[in-house]
């Protein structure tokens, strides 16, 4: 991987997760307000469960990296820290989506309203990742460009 590519991707992919990170909490208090209590102790454990497959995937995603940039002839610290980065957080989305999951929140969820909070939260995360993402990579392209 070049060091603009990685630098997109590297930062591209920092900025989705920071972003995604960032005011999680408001979108879900809602849709706890709206859950009764079994369905709220559901989420909180699929959320755990998520969580760990995440931090699982991150730790893969580190080793991973370490072995590959130690391995690899870079130009530039930047090259190297976001090549670091890209290859972490790109072996960490594929290992959390690829893992199966023993719940989901749709399995919890009884009427209409608690359907539509939830789709609230789904598409809120969703929309934060991709603007974070495009954020990312718009900030990589002249970094990438000037340090490479």
């Amino acid at each position: 991987m070049n060091c603009v590519t990685s630098g997109i991707l590297g930062i591209g992919l920092v900025g989705a997760s920071i972003t995604t990170l960032v005011g999680s909490k408001q979108s879900t208090n809602k849709l706890n307000n709206i859950l009764p209590v079994e369905s709220v102790i559901a989420y909180e454990k699929i959320v755990g469960e998520r969580t760990n497959l995440y931090i699982q995937g991150l730790i893969l995603g580190l080793i991973l990296s370490f072995f590959i940039v130690y391995n690899t002839q870079t130009n530039t610290r930047f090259h190297t820290i976001t090549l670091f980065f890209a290859i972490t957080l790109i072996v960490t989305l594929v290992y959390y989506t690829l893992m199966p999951k023993s719940d989901w929140m749709l399995n919890h969820l009884k009427t209409q309203k608690e359907t539509k909070a939830w789709l609230e939260v789904y598409q809120n995360m969703k929309t934060r990742y991709v603007i974070g993402f495009i954020l990312g990579t718009l900030a990589a392209i002249p970094l990438g460009n000037s340090l490479c």
